[in-house]
């Protein structure tokens, strides 16, 4: 058996596809991967299109790095940068697009894209525009969609932006958000979900046919969590299922089509109260394999990638495309 047919794995239950009965989910624990023993606060996990590499961000060292799945050769691709990156995602030229959130130093933040070994640094989302940009997802045309992580509890602030693919001007989607966070697109490309960390919620926003306004009722609360801290980054498989990691909970959460739990991935030192600040979850290229990751903040334990299997296939969304 290889490697992957040994990791842990979710597997569909009854009725788990469409409108799951009983109040039981699946739970597995996910395997360690590539241990980092400083504090890093990973975030942004991405493989890339042939496979090789998976590329992830320090959070506050304003770095990009990446991982050879083969070999788990690492290397940094860019930075110490003078901004904190919330996350980097791929276009399908081939370019690394990094969500820059600013610093509490004054350092606005923006979209920047760079080559994959680094180079030619170009802005995309000026920093005058003055959005904290926390994460991206983009659609089939080259555009994309970002959170504005702004905003608490009770000081809505946030919101959501698409951005066409001239990159000419930024399109307001979705307002009055208390910290918007994690956004992915369903596979037909029809609707966002979208993670509200400080209502701690996840949202499902369906798209209006120029996929950049909200038809009228078209956006929902699929469902609300509970705890101090809320869901981060998310993505979606092939078969619609959105995996969401939850902050501080040392756990991943997975949301069928319909918007119902189905099944969760926990951290073995989760119930130690280790590893709990779980950011970000990715599947490798045109396999059910994913990687998480979280740190252990002021614990003492550093930062790691973790390994399972997911329902089903990863979407390759239109980054492959």
């Amino acid at each position: 058996m290889s490697v992957i047919d040994d990791l842990p794995k979710l597997r569909y239950g009854p009725g788990s596809r469409a409108f799951p009965h009983g109040s039981e989910i699946e739970t597995i624990i996910a395997e360690p991967w590539y241990k980092i023993d400083d504090f890093w606060q990973l975030e942004g996990l991405i493989a890339d299109r042939e496979g090789r590499y998976l590329y992830f961000v320090d959070v506050f060292g304003g770095g990009v790095h990446r991982i050879e799945l083969a070999t788990k050769q690492y290397s940094r691709v860019y930075g110490p940068a003078d901004f904190e990156i919330g996350s980097v995602k791929i276009h399908k030229d081939g370019r690394l697009f990094l969500c820059a959130m600013g610093n509490a130093s004054g350092v606005k933040g923006g979209v920047y894209a760079i080559q994959p070994d680094g180079g030619d640094f170009e802005t995309i989302v000026d920093p005058s525009e003055g959005f904290v940009v926390d994460d991206i997802v983009f659609d089939s045309q080259g555009g994309f969609y970002f959170t504005d992580f702004k905003g608490f509890a009770t000081q809505n602030e946030g919101g959501v932006y698409y951005v066409p693919p001239e990159y000419n001007r930024v399109i307001r989607i979705l307002g009055n958000m208390a910290i918007p966070n994690g956004i992915a697109l369903r596979t037909d490309g029809s609707a966002l979900w979208i993670t509200e960390s400080c209502y701690n919620r996840i949202l499902h926003v369906y798209l209006a046919e120029d996929g950049a306004s909200v038809p009228p009722s078209g956006a929902t609360v699929a469902c609300t969590l509970s705890g101090n801290l809320g869901p981060d980054s998310c993505c979606v498989d092939s078969d619609d299922n959105l995996y969401v990691a939850i902050y501080g909970q040392g756990r991943f959460l997975v949301l069928n089509r319909n918007g119902f739990p189905i099944g969760e991935v926990r951290l073995p030192e989760a119930d130690d109260g280790k590893m709990l600040r779980t950011t970000s979850i990715a599947f490798a290229k045109d396999s059910d394999r994913m990687f998480l990751c979280s740190n252990d903040g002021p614990g003492g334990i550093g930062s790691c990638i973790y390994s399972a299997r997911g329902y089903a296939k990863g979407h390759n969304t239109f980054q492959y495309q």
